[in-house]
């Protein structure tokens, strides 16, 4: 009986290092591909929210022009509180308001409510299921180290605190309010 002579047997395969490098850099890959992702989506959700903020800007227009009243049921010509949630029955946008008072001299008359030819928009809600704000004393900015208070339409952003760009004393605050001057 012979012998047959040892042959060396040549294995093919990935030895365990370089297994461990390409995972390594598949890794890091989808690491990069999530956080571009994320940036795009937050872009998305600005986007978005800009384009609600310009629908529901003509949609308080339409209320204007077919009752004089802004959402809170004051004069368009008046700067004056309150705020008012624009997903509320009180603003007018999705069903016509109730007459009443709002807050004084705030409110809706039984002629004004007749004159309602809504609904003037449907979208009241922002992407993280916040109302959208009508704001008549919104402070956007200063001039001559004064604040300027505009009427705007707003979401509160991702964190949901409602700040406005510029406080009281016309400091910059960091604020992530979506906001949309009604002019």
């Amino acid at each position: 009986m012979s012998k047959k002579p040892f042959t060396q047997i040549r294995q093919f395969g990935f030895s365990l290092i370089e297994l461990l490098v390409v995972i390594a850099i598949i890794g890091i890959l989808a690491s990069v591909i999530m956080l571009a992702m994320n940036g795009a989506r937050q872009d998305a959700k600005l986007t978005k929210t800009q384009a609600d903020l310009r629908q529901l800007k003509v949609a308080i227009a339409m209320l204007a022009q077919d009752t004089g009243k802004w959402p809170n049921g004051c004069p368009t010509n008046t700067i004056t509180n309150p705020e008012v949630l624009l997903d509320q029955p009180s603003a007018g946008i999705k069903i016509s308001p109730i007459a009443g008072i709002i807050e004084l001299p705030c409110e809706w008359t039984a002629e004004e409510v007749a004159n309602w030819r809504g609904p003037y928009a449907l979208q009241t809600q922002d992407l993280w299921g916040r109302s959208y704000r009508f704001d008549a004393d919104y402070t956007t900015h200063c001039e001559s180290g004064a604040p300027v208070q505009k009427y705007v339409v707003h979401s509160m952003g991702s964190n949901g605190v409602w700040e406005y760009p510029v406080n009281g004393s016309c400091n910059p605050q960091v604020s992530d309010d979506i906001y949309m001057v009604l002019e």
